[in-house]
């Protein structure tokens, strides 16, 4: 099949070693931000942030959480040019969504009138949180959901990339 989509994904792959002396664009950044910032998500929840390490300081802040686990990644953590962190939120609450809803307001997708109209799909994120508040199984999948988008985006950017998760950093 010659589709440009799938030569995308027929040349994205796993690295396992990177070149510290290259370093991506800013150019490419401003693509992978705006590609990031436009993923798509469950009732346009955005239950996520997006952390980007950069500096030598940072990524070797980033290597010692590997301490105890996942050891083979340290490598890679030093060498890449840039390391983009997905986190999620494990208590989406209405006031998080509030965020996002008022977000839309300010960009025209929502009017205002309809502030409170929105919310209804709310009832969603409601259906997806136990008894403690915990919303963690539900915004992780919206969260790898932004990780597909990131690892196309970067296929389509001709940037090397290794996918990680159960990484655990204090900020």
């Amino acid at each position: 099949m010659s589709h440009q989509i799938i030569k995308d994904l027929e040349k994205r792959y796993t690295s396992k070693h990177y070149d510290a002396s290259k370093r991506i664009s800013q150019e490419d950044l401003d693509v992978i931000y705006q590609a990031l910032r436009l993923s798509p998500s469950s009732i346009n929840s955005q239950p996520w942030k997006f952390v980007v390490i950069e500096s030598e300081t940072a990524k070797q802040r980033f290597q010692d959480s590997f301490a105890n686990k996942f050891q083979f990644n340290k490598i890679r953590s030093k060498d890449a040019s840039h390391i983009i962190l997905l986190a999620h939120k494990t208590h989406y609450t209405r006031e998080n969504f509030a965020k996002v809803v008022d977000k839309g307001i300010k960009d025209g997708r929502t009017k205002a009138e309809n502030r409170e109209q929105a919310f209804g799909s709310f009832a969603f994120a409601e259906m997806n949180t136990d008894e403690n508040g915990d919303t963690s199984h539900w915004t992780k999948a919206q969260t790898y959901i932004a990780l597909g988008n990131l690892m196309h985006t970067l296929a389509r950017l001709g940037i090397d990339s290794t996918p990680m998760e159960g990484v655990t950093m204090n900020c």
